[in-house]
């Protein structure tokens, strides 16, 4: 009777440290984190353009967020700190705002580093300042052959003097001679750099590079933007569109420096804390569930237990 009860004893005991055991196994091979790219007041994102650049990121106009395992990268949507730093500064990826005396143009991210492998839930809210003395640029690509957009420009402003570096893309089905070029932006001036792309690899067409006075061939090229590649997607359209047109003017202080702890709502969202994961809640469910299960078997093992002696007593 003695071996019965020490067996029923042990096979209960090793199915309750099994049953304790996997829930966390399976919260730690469930961990998941979120990085959070916030826009801050300064500026929001074209949602329609982002979305198709990131399509299993979650996207608004007030963040990008990203979800990836625990330790990994976001490397396979920015190869590079430096490239992050070039999808911001491209204002059909992130409008800047106007203001009195200026415009804003988003700052290099100091904070955050792609590489590195992400152990908790991050934010990264962009930092602005303001140019004072605008010099704009525009970057197309274009099909040499009949004058079609092969890709949605780059445009972005600076501050005049700044050195911008112009790169062609890789587009699938074209080549292109164009290269990598460092240009001056000038005040008053929009630059306009034409990469010419052609489907006959023996058709070389030369790099077009010129300065224009004002911004309207600036404002032009943003309104196309709005009408070919952003049709259709509503605020993040109009927010393109309307760059540079000096509408909706936000007065700034001379000396300030705006907003990097300011950012926009989101909707609803639920905002996740510091150690909680988007998988966190199934996992509880299922700790609860297995919870219940073990008790049912120390209530099982007690009753066996009971019974047993109430027949040895019989006797």
């Amino acid at each position: 009777m003695k071996k019965s009860l020490k067996l029923i004893s042990g096979s209960l005991l090793a199915l309750m440290l099994v049953l304790m055991l996997f829930p966390m196994r399976a919260n730690a091979a469930s961990k998941t984190y979120t990085v959070a790219i916030r826009s801050g007041q300064s500026g929001s994102f074209n949602e329609s353009a982002v979305k198709a650049a990131f399509p299993d990121a979650e996207v608004d106009a007030g963040y990008i967020k990203f979800t990836v395992d625990r330790g990994k990268t976001i490397t396979d949507a920015f190869a590079s700190n430096e490239e992050l730093d070039e999808f911001l500064a491209n204002q059909n990826n992130l409008k800047t705002a106007t203001a009195e005396g200026g415009t804003y143009r988003v700052l290099p991210v100091e904070d955050f580093d792609v590489t590195e492998g992400v152990t908790r839930n991050t934010d990264v809210v962009l930092s602005y300042c303001r140019v004072v003395n605008p010099a704009r640029y525009v970057i197309e690509y274009v099909n040499g052959d009949n004058g079609a957009d092969l890709a949605a420009p780059t445009f972005g402003l600076e501050e005049a003097g700044t050195e911008i570096d112009a790169k062609p893309l890789a587009i699938a089905g074209f080549h292109t001679s164009g290269e990598a070029t460092k240009l001056v932006l000038e005040e008053g001036k929009t630059l306009v750099v034409r990469f010419l792309y052609s489907q006959n690899e023996s058709t070389v067409y030369n790099t077009e590079i010129t300065y224009t006075e004002g911004d309207t061939v600036y404002n032009d090229i943003i309104n196309r933007i709005g009408q070919v590649f952003n049709a259709g997607a509503g605020a993040g359209a109009g927010a393109g569109a309307d760059a540079g047109a000096g509408e909706d003017l936000v007065a700034v202080d001379e000396a300030e420096t705006p907003l990097a702890n300011n950012t926009l709502e989101d909707n609803g969202l639920v905002e996740l804390e510091e150690n909680e994961t988007p998988l966190s809640n199934q996992v509880l469910g299922n700790t609860k569930l297995f919870a219940i299960i073990a008790g049912f078997a120390v209530l099982l093992a007690v009753g066996v237990a009971a019974t047993l002696k109430i027949k040895k007593n019989a006797k």
